[in-house]
């Protein structure tokens, strides 16, 4: 699962998943029973708010690496942000730039991210 939401058209990325027991209503009897429930940060400030209130609450930092580049970015709804994550940041660039007339700037510049985006991949696979 892809760790998202929208804010208007803006695609946020979630940091943290943060899981906590609390008790909900069962719905054949209606008394309250254990239950786990999940919690999303988008910040390291939203999450340490929620834990004033959860201390006990078990806190993960969600691996976004491979979607990072939607952050902030804007899509016309939810269903199109989870398209372009699950396309990845070249196919979806591409299908944009297929939509498009583009110039030869523009070409150039889209070019030039790609590469970038490559030599930060090779560099980190280096470094391990």
């Amino acid at each position: 699962m892809t760790a998202f939401c929208m804010e208007g058209n803006t695609c946020k990325i979630y940091r943290y998943l943060i899981k906590y027991d609390s008790f909900e209503a069962d719905p054949e009897t209606g008394e309250d029973v254990p239950a786990v429930f999940e919690f999303y940060a988008l910040t390291e400030e939203s999450k340490d708010d929620f834990l004033k209130n959860h201390p006990d609450a078990e806190v993960t930092e969600i691996d976004a690496a491979a979607y990072e580049w939607a952050d902030g970015r804007e899509f016309s709804n939810d269903k199109e942000a989870q398209m372009a994550i699950d396309l990845g940041e070249a196919d979806y660039g591409a299908q944009i730039l297929a939509g498009q007339p583009v110039s030869a700037e523009q070409l150039l510049a889209y070019i030039d991210n790609l590469q970038s985006f490559i030599d930060g991949l090779i560099g980190g696979l280096n470094e391990q």
